[in-house]
This record gives structure tokens, sequence and C-alpha cells, in this order.
């Protein structure tokens, strides 16, 4: 929610090595002017093996915004697992590692003062003297942008917008990614593999 990439690319407990390449990468990896970061994923092994994860903040665990106020109604869950072993021991293995991303935030900018605090509430009507006073400071012109939300009958759907609360922030993400190999002799190994 919120933006147009998905805070999980691959799961943590997938990842088993990080390559990357600032500059000059290998003619495998094509024409490329920027650096490559390469992602190794983890297989199943002979032994069963699994993992797990938590991690946890809140508005108790983390510092105050930059302009010095402590956070509100902050609560951020991050947790997964793996669980990976052999389907035919010395041929076919598998591996599976799941994450989830649970946080939910209150955005109170609109609430907050901009420098000085605006000294009297201005809603634009047009004359020169509430012009005066809106363009005499930046929070001034905060608070007479949100009057006017709240006093302009706009058409549906933007009826009855609350632009002076506060905007409730909710984000929920999941990743699943699942691997099969297969070694078919000594030399020669297939995988398969799926990233939802």
């Amino acid at each position: 929610m919120g933006g147009q990439r998905a805070a999980i690319d691959i799961t943590l407990e997938a990842v088993k090595e990080f390559q990357i390449t600032a500059s000059g990468a290998n003619a495998e990896f094509g024409r490329s002017a920027g650096g490559i970061i390469n992602v190794i994923t983890k297989s199943g092994t002979n032994a069963i093996h699994g993992s797990g994860f938590e991690y946890f903040r809140t508005e108790a665990l983390t510092a105050a915004t930059s302009d010095g106020k402590p956070l509100q109604d902050f609560r951020r869950n991050q947790f997964g697992g793996s669980f990976g072993g052999p389907l035919i021991k010395d041929k076919l293995f598998f591996f599976a590692a799941g994450e989830g991303i649970r946080e939910k935030s209150h955005a109170r900018e609109s609430q907050r003062a901009i420098g000085t605090a605006c000294a009297s509430s201005p809603v634009y009507d047009g004359t020169a003297a509430t012009d005066l006073v809106i363009n005499s400071s930046a929070d001034c012109q905060r608070v007479a942008l949100i009057n006017f939300f709240k006093s302009t009958a706009f058409p549906a759907p933007f009826k009855n917008t609350n632009e002076g609360l506060p905007v409730i922030h909710q984000q929920r993400n999941a990743s699943l990614f699942g691997r099969a190999d297969y070694n078919l002799n000594s030399k020669n190994q297939i995988f398969w593999f799926v990233q939802l």
C-alpha cells in the first residue's frame, strides 16, 4: 500500500549470499552500465532444517521524529521462517521460505505547525486582507488549505474529506519462496523455484 514497489523482494530466509559487481561485469551479465546484484538462494540438503525470526518495533523502542516529537500509535512486525530437506536422499531436495510485514502508524503531518504556528485560522475569501494573512507564513498557508477542504462542497466521492485528521497508514505485505533441486549426476543439477 502506498507505493509502486513491493516491500519484500526476496524473503530474507531464502538468501544464502549476495554477489555485488560495482563495475566491469563479465559477459554473462550482458551489457550493463550500472552495478549488478546477484542473489543466491538456499536449497534443501540431506538433513531436515528450518528457521524462524521476528523483528518487533513499537513507539517505545523508536527514536523521535526529525522535529523532536515522539511517534504515536506505531507498531511494526516483520516475521518469517524457512523449512527444507530431502525428498529423495542425495537426489531430490526441497526448500520453502516465507516472510510477512505488518505495520500500523498514524501520520499527523496535517496537524503539525510548519515553522511558527499561525496566529489565526484563515479561510480564503478572495480579499486582500485574507491573502496577506495567508501569505504571512507557511503555517498560515497550511491552516488555510485545511480550512478550504473543510468548507468547500466537493462532489462525490470527495465529500466529507477530513483533511485535518490523522492518516492511518497500514502496511500488510507477504512473500513466499519455494525451490526444488534435482541432482542428475555428480556434475549436473537442475532446480526450479517460485517467488510469490
